[in-house]
């Protein structure tokens, strides 16, 4: 009787599950940015946060370190190389080949890899 029980419990949960993750996709699709996986209003603030600490800096370079790459490091770096401000932004990932495969490639220069 428990695995029958246990079978309606996670039949019950899958289907609660499956409507949220309904809801969180129309969620996303609404507000998630191209940019980085945060909100646009996130995404915006925190690109003019960096655009205007480098500006701000006298030609001293922006240091920046980001925990886990991904989108936010290929547009951010492409920003701040287009606006020609000098920029080291490091980037501490686990999974080294999902930064050579899906993140290399984009980057605007070269990384020094560690």
């Amino acid at each position: 009787m428990p695995e029958v029980t246990s079978r309606i419990r996670d039949q019950r949960d899958g289907e609660a599950t499956a409507g949220l993750e309904d809801n969180y996709t129309v969620w996303a699709r609404r507000t998630m940015s191209r940019k980085a996986l945060m909100s646009v209003r996130d995404a915006d603030l925190y690109e003019a946060l960096l655009h205007r600490l480098a500006t701000r800096r006298d030609r001293e370079a922006l240091r920046v370190i980001e925990w886990g790459d991904g989108r936010s490091t290929i547009w951010y770096t492409h920003i701040l190389e287009s606006l020609g401000l000098p920029f080291q932004w490091v980037t501490i990932e686990h999974d080294g080949q999902y930064f050579q495969r899906h993140v290399l490639p984009y980057l605007p220069t070269r990384p020094r890899l560690v």
